[in-house]
């Protein structure tokens, strides 16, 4: 038998440990529980925010595959992301939502037009799956400008007058929360009842629950067993680097000064993860499995310029 060591698969020195799929994290599945209530509890609508680099967009991916199962197959979901560039009006705005939804019929210059074949397309999906519901997901809904609400308006009453009930979920960083409180007349309070009725606040990773997380990552991808074959036969898992995390922001923390709990954003456990398994992979005979091999990378990602605003 040959001897087992830590190399990288021939086809290339990448080792692409999270996939193309967005993960399970607790925090995205708390989130799914509560989407999926506020939708059987017939809800028009609510709003997730929380600061950048967190995971929101893989968040908001998760929940557009997986909210329709935990409904039983009641519900289809789309996801729009709203790009500034390309919403400069009701026209464009209609237009770049049917494309995001999977139409190619999306050229042509009255909004009446592009409006019915949004619809068309919204409910055509949905009877195709025997869906009776319509769950719209925005992502960085920040961006929004007071129109564009009230195009969504519209679009909502639309899809309900066509005979299925619509959901409509908000996700973006702080500014969605306090958008809320630029609605003041009549008509803009309906925006508020009816997109605003319920809010959460999206955080990054507890690293008190990174055992979970990194168990569940090892478990669909392999890791220990596929990278660190070595490591894996003598019993090491992802989910043991947890408790390295776990003092390794402890020790940011008190070397910055800084005060609270910490969240661990989805984009530095990445990138963090990446590096201590690329160092374990390329260096195994000079790489402690400590403390100080989280904390060098998360340093060489830069988190510890920015965790204050993660705390």
């Amino acid at each position: 038998m040959s001897e087992i060591t830590n190399e990288l698969p021939e086809s290339g020195r990448d080792l692409n440990l999270f996939g193309e799929n967005p993960c399970w994290t607790p925090e995205i599945e708390q989130l799914s529980i509560k989407v999926a209530h506020w939708i059987r509890c017939d809800l028009p609508g609510a709003s997730v925010y929380g600061v950048q680099r967190i995971g929101k967009s893989f968040c908001a991916e998760y929940l557009r595959r997986v909210v329709p199962d935990l409904l039983g197959g009641s519900t289809i979901a789309f996801t729009w992301n709203i790009e500034i560039a390309r919403i400069k009006g009701e026209l464009e705005t209609i237009r770049d939502w049917l494309a995001q939804s999977g139409s190619t019929s999306i050229n042509h210059s009255r909004i009446g037009i592009l409006k019915a074949r949004l619809y068309d397309h919204l409910v055509s999906s949905a009877d195709a799956v025997n869906a009776k519901r319509i769950f719209l997901i925005l992502d960085e809904a920040h961006r929004f400008e007071r129109e564009h609400f009230q195009i969504l308006m519209i679009l909502f009453n639309g899809i309900q007058q066509r005979g299925k009930k619509c959901f409509v979920l908000l996700v973006g960083e702080p500014k969605l929360k306090e958008m809320r409180t630029t609605f003041d007349n009549a008509e803009s309070l309906q925006i508020v009842g009816r997109f605003f009725s319920v809010e959460h606040q999206f955080s990054g990773i507890d690293p008190i629950r990174l055992h979970e997380l990194l168990d569940a990552i090892d478990d669909e991808r392999q890791i220990s067993q596929k990278i660190l074959p070595k490591l894996a036969a003598q019993g090491f898992r992802l989910s043991h680097l947890a408790e390295h995390y776990v003092t390794a922001l402890e020790s940011l923390r008190q070397e910055l000064a800084l005060s609270g709990d910490v969240r661990l954003p989805m984009q530095y456990l990445r990138s963090s993860l990446n590096n201590a398994v690329y160092e374990l992979v390329e260096r195994p005979d000079e790489t402690v499995i400590d403390e100080s091999l989280i904390l060098r990378a998360l340093k060489v990602h830069g988190f510890d310029r920015v965790m204050k605003y993660f705390m």
